[in-house]
């Protein structure tokens, strides 16, 4: 099997639209990449942190990024 047709074949199967992930510690670090994965499959995420202005960093990033936060 080709590796696009393959890629794109795991992206379907693993796509999150019209669902809703939340992510506690997602102001840095794994969190974060954990967040961005979701939404990047298409969760709106909810991101959660102990510190307002990372959670509004991290949610300005996605939304410049086209993701949902």
């Amino acid at each position: 099997m080709e590796h696009s047709t393959q890629t794109n074949r795991i992206t379907k199967l693993f796509r999150l639209d019209g669902k809703v992930a939340i992510v506690t510690g997602a102001s840095k670090g794994i969190g974060e990449s954990i967040a961005r994965g979701l939404a990047e499959h298409g969760a709106k995420v909810v991101i959660s942190s102990r510190k307002q202005e990372a959670v509004d960093a991290v949610a300005a990033s996605f939304k410049n990024d086209g993701l949902e936060a």
